[in-house]
């Protein structure tokens, strides 16, 4: 199952940097996705999944944590915005909890 991540980390001059990537793996203790090739340059990532209302059966789900990226590999060919793809292998750190869902946020 793929779902997809936003992605949240701070460059080498600490600007905030976002992009959206696709989750494939995940587990208790860590999650496999993929990003742009900026994610090499540092290994805290900050990662809000969404869970769509097809699993949950109780509305789409928005998942905020923390991870920190142990392992990174270059991956063939590029995503739609031109940009090289990169596999992060990553432990998840620290649950930060549910996000609001977009209904939430525009009441």
């Amino acid at each position: 199952m793929e779902l997809p991540v936003r992605l949240i980390w701070k460059d080498p001059r600490g600007e905030t940097k976002e992009a959206t990537g696709v989750a494939q793996d995940i587990s208790s203790s860590g999650i496999y996705f993929i990003g742009p090739d900026d994610l090499r340059l540092t290994p805290d990532i900050e990662l809000e999944l969404l869970t769509p209302h097809e699993i949950t059966h109780r509305g789409d789900l928005r998942v905020r944590l923390h991870a920190t990226a142990v392992r990174h590999e270059r991956l063939e060919g590029t995503a739609a915005e031109g940009q090289p793809r990169l596999g992060v292998g990553a432990r998840v750190d620290t649950p930060i909890g549910p996000s609001p869902t977009e209904k939430e946020t525009s009441s």
